[in-house]
């Protein structure tokens, strides 16, 4: 069986992203006003936080770290915030990718104590700056932190490992 055709979806190579998963503990159910308005709060810091991330990436080699998106979402035991950042160093090469992930995942890592310092506009929201019309929000610290990192591609497009020397790619097939 041949493999279908794949054509080159851009010229760079696939995105190479972490997905941070922060798990809040919170007393009362959650309704999604205040879901929303806990996206809204925190995507105010993801300027500052782009930049001391980057910072903290680069070493030899200028990489920049970058909050694409955030999503709050309700469990049975709390509130889920799913945050996706990007990494993208000056010079590509896999080994960039992995030490910048490796430093953020130290950052993330709760059990590290003084590493999440950067981050802990993100590890305590307070309710009280939630604009909502009606309820008032629960403020919320966190609990939990998991973090996934790799190449990855948008939908509808596959991910193409490369040889040793270069970088995997995104491609559609046809």
């Amino acid at each position: 069986m041949s493999m279908p055709a794949c054509v080159p979806a851009a010229q760079e190579p696939a995105r190479y992203e972490l997905t941070v998963s922060i798990d809040y503990a919170v007393s009362t159910p959650v309704g999604t006003e205040c879901l929303k308005g806990y996206s809204e709060y925190v995507a105010t810091f993801f300027d500052a936080l782009d930049a001391s991330l980057s910072q903290r990436c680069s070493s030899s080699v200028e990489v920049f770290a970058r909050f694409l998106d955030v999503k709050f979402s309700s469990t049975m035991n709390g509130v889920t915030a799913n945050y996706t950042i990007q990494i993208l160093p000056t010079v590509l090469q896999d080994v960039f990718y992995e030490l910048c992930g490796l430093t953020l995942r130290t950052i993330f890592d709760l059990r590290i104590p003084g590493a999440t310092t950067p981050i802990r506009s993100l590890l305590s929201v307070n309710g009280e700056t939630i604009a909502t019309q009606s309820v008032g929000c629960p403020s919320m610290n966190a609990t939990k932190t998991t973090v996934e990192q790799g190449f990855g591609c948008a939908d509808g497009e596959v991910l193409r490992e490369r040889t040793t020397e270069s970088l995997p790619e995104c491609c559609k097939l046809v």
